[in-house]
């Protein structure tokens, strides 16, 4: 008898579980989309996982006022994967027009549109036009775009230290100096020149950099495949607000398919030139373009 009650409970239980997930809703779905030189991308998420991970997103460009996806022309598709803290999609496509991205209904996941993308073409990183990005800083997430310019920083370092020179073929080290650029990575609050400080060492297949610039105002935190390459991946760039503390956007660079350093979408571009004979300094350029972080 006692074992009847416990079948009786398990299947009361079991019963109720269906229930409710018959009646729930179905989880909704938010897709975002912006433009790049060769096409789009966006981000996909949802208080439901599966409804944002792997999720398939297709591109369309629209033929008449409004969104339709029965008539409009399919350009491509794509599936949401992880990369840093977001999960993207990106369709290549070289033409002019008004796109937005869609995910269909799925078990347990509503469907979702994006907003519409006006002329997504010819935009900056192509020759001769000019960037609808705003200069990276501390405010961009107070804006309506996701990318944002990271105008070009340069860094005079010094030498590492006594009779150690700054090499960035070296394994690891680390130099101190002086950066130029955008507030707050390369200006300080005051319009200074900040003192800055990179650093390297090995990782897993990789070579892990970091900058940080006066009071850690600003950092770049990435990767690069060897001391030669101008692939510089930033896993977390942090502008700090006159908030102080953690106050402040972070932004990541996606690397999209197609897109090489300095361009929208790819790492940020590396210049590093060590001293030559009696210069124990070095210098770099970083330039490119930079994503919010969700």
């Amino acid at each position: 008898m006692r074992k009847l009650s416990i079948v009786l409970v398990v299947a009361a239980a079991c019963l109720t579980c269906f229930a409710a997930a018959a009646s729930g809703k179905p989880a909704p779905s938010r897709l975002t989309i912006e433009s790049v030189p060769s096409g789009a991308f966006g981000n996909v998420s949802s208080p439901r996982a599966a409804c944002a991970e792997g999720r398939q997103v297709v591109l369309f460009e629209m033929r008449g006022d409004e969104r339709d996806p029965a008539r409009d022309r399919r350009i491509g598709s794509d599936r949401a994967a992880e990369s840093e803290d977001s999960l993207l999609w990106s369709v290549e496509t070289r033409r002019t027009g008004s796109f937005y991205a869609r995910a269909k209904a799925t078990k347990g996941c509503a469907a979702a549109l994006s907003r519409v993308l006006p002329v997504a073409a010819r935009v900056a990183g192509e020759e001769g036009s000019d960037s609808p990005y705003p200069p990276c800083g501390p405010y961009v997430s107070e804006g309506p775009s996701l990318i944002c310019k990271f105008t070009e920083m340069y860094l005079d370092l010094d030498q590492e230290g006594p009779l150690r020179p700054c090499r960035f073929g070296d394994s690891s080290g680390g130099c101190p100096g002086r950066a130029t650029g955008l507030f707050p990575w390369g200006r300080t609050g005051a319009g200074d020149r900040p003192r800055v400080q990179i650093s390297w060492r090995p990782g897993d297949r990789v070579r892990i950099l970091e900058v940080a610039s006066e009071g850690s105002a600003g950092r770049l935190d990435g990767t690069i495949p060897n001391a030669g390459s101008d692939r510089f991946t930033v896993t977390n760039a942090f502008a700090r607000n006159e908030n102080g503390g953690g106050n402040g956007d972070n932004f990541f660079t996606p690397n999209l398919p197609g897109q090489g350093p300095g361009e929208v979408g790819g790492p940020l571009k590396l210049n590093f030139q060590n001293g030559r004979g009696t210069d124990f300094g070095a210098q770099a350029w970083i330039s490119g373009y930079l994503f919010l972080k969700h």
